[in-house]
């Protein structure tokens, strides 16, 4: 997504206009969801604002292994901590981004140094990349 964003910023020449994008894959965002990302951008506290959705907290647990050495991806502390006690953690979901042209340039990428969120919620925070995950957004729909 990064050359096709940096593609569209230098063939319309934008310099510093906020850009939205909206993932086809992630269809189930709201009109309200765009807005509060574009208002949330707006306030210029944050690089990069995009929408999220709750995930399971168990993410904290993880890691990699190296050489047979277990890394954790996160706090090496939470790995020995109940589940239970673990706090929110949350997974962009591709439904919307909003972003600054110059920035994007800049970075070589999506600004990431600040990052702020809209939490969306879980069935409207489809992905789609699958039959199985179309067949699933489509049945939500009907619903």
């Amino acid at each position: 997504m990064v050359d096709v964003v940096a593609d569209v910023i230098d063939r319309l020449n934008l310099k510093d206009e906020t850009l939205l994008l909206l993932q086809a894959t992630s269809p189930l965002r709201s009109d309200e969801d765009i807005r509060t990302v574009l208002r949330l951008h707006a306030t210029g506290g944050y690089d990069t604002v995009l929408t999220v959705t709750q995930a399971e907290s168990e993410v904290l647990k993880y890691g990699t292994l190296e050489d047979g050495e277990y890394r954790p991806l996160s706090d090496p502390l939470l790995c020995f901590d109940n589940r239970q006690n673990l706090p929110n953690v949350y997974r962009h979901n591709g439904a919307a981004y909003a972003f600054n042209a110059q920035m994007f340039r800049a970075s070589l990428g999506f600004p990431h140094e600040k990052i702020g969120a809209v939490v969306m919620p879980a069935d409207r925070s489809y992905d789609i990349d699958t039959q199985a995950d179309f067949d699933a957004a489509a049945q939500y729909l009907a619903s």
